[in-house]
């Protein structure tokens, strides 16, 4: 629940609805109202929860979500020139988790966890200090 509603708090930001962003923030009165819904989805053990997540969306929108179909995306990103695909839906999509990955790497390796693995790059900085 906390990673979700810090989540919550970063769309926020994205979609300009905060004016800063800040570590370690949640948005947990968003959540509120629908929290037994959430927790249900987040603590159900399943391998993909997307049916769930589709059903509660539909539930919150009153509007039928159309089914993810990867082979739409995918045509798209395949059939575009080389210097657009950063600009199709899979493209973002990609640099978004690659941006993400980065993120996550990052924050383990300030920690000190080489969970993360271990860089010459990073080696560098930590000498540097």
């Amino acid at each position: 629940m906390k990673a979700f509603t810090q989540m919550i708090y970063a769309m926020k930001f994205i979609r300009g609805e905060n004016d800063t962003f800040k570590k370690d923030t949640y948005d947990k009165d968003s959540v509120e109202q629908w929290k037994p819904r959430i927790k249900e989805i987040i603590e159900k053990r399943q391998i993909i929860a997307s049916d769930d997540w589709k059903a509660f969306g539909e539930e919150l929108s009153g509007q039928t979500i159309t089914d993810y179909s990867m082979d739409t995306y995918f045509e798209e990103y395949m059939n575009s020139p080389q210097e657009e695909k950063d600009n199709t839906f899979l493209g973002r999509f990609i640099l978004g988790a690659l941006a993400h990955k980065g993120m996550v790497i990052e924050e383990i390796f300030r920690s000190g966890n080489m969970l993360a693995g271990f860089s010459k790059r990073r080696f560098k900085k930590r000498i540097d200090r």
